[in-house]
């Protein structure tokens, strides 16, 4: 099943589908309404619905990098694998793509992409933001999994060491390589 659930499906939709997109359809947490999306978003859900919440800020997608807010096909495609493998019901996940800008030009110069139209967030900021949208998550999902989803290497070590002991969490593509 993970072929026609995930890897190469997810990919291919996601390399395939960001041209498509509207403006109209278009959802995601960047830094000015982080406080206001997370509390719209999660108002509506009880506090034990959610189990596994999948985060991603779309940096290293599947092999094919930096695809800005264009990634948050991988979170849900990752939440269907719970589904189809662990048997977690679809509506206890909750896909999360934290939309931090993009360094990759096509979609900087792509005068139809959906997400915030500046280089990607580094450092204290991105910090930052990942703070704040942590601690939404433990306030409002307390006995929740936390996956951080295709973050690049230089952020992923990092943003797993400083949140794995204040929330259930993992991170499939840096911890199978860690012994």
């Amino acid at each position: 099943m993970t072929p026609i659930v995930y890897t190469p499906t997810v990919g291919t939709r996601v390399r395939d589908l960001q041209p498509r997109l509207s403006r109209d359809r278009a959802a995601s947490t960047c830094r000015p309404s982080i406080a206001a999306a997370s509390a719209r978003c999660f108002a509506t859900r009880r506090r034990d619905e959610t189990r596994v919440v999948v985060v991603t800020d779309n940096e290293a997608i599947l092999g094919l990098g930096d695809q800005g807010v264009g990634g948050m096909g991988i979170a849900i495609g990752k939440l269907a694998l719970y589904s189809a493998g662990a048997g977690i019901h679809p509506l206890a996940g909750l896909p999360l793509d934290l939309d931090v800008g993009t360094d990759n030009p096509r979609l900087l110069e792509d005068p139809l992409y959906l997400g915030v139209r500046q280089r990607r967030l580094r450092g204290a900021a991105y910090d930052s933001l990942l703070d704040e949208l942590v601690e939404a998550i433990a306030e409002v999902f307390p006995g929740a999994l936390v996956q951080w989803e295709d973050f690049a290497n230089e952020n992923a070590f990092r943003v797993l060491e400083r949140y794995r002991k204040r929330l259930l969490s993992f991170d499939d593509d840096i911890q199978a390589r860690v012994r």
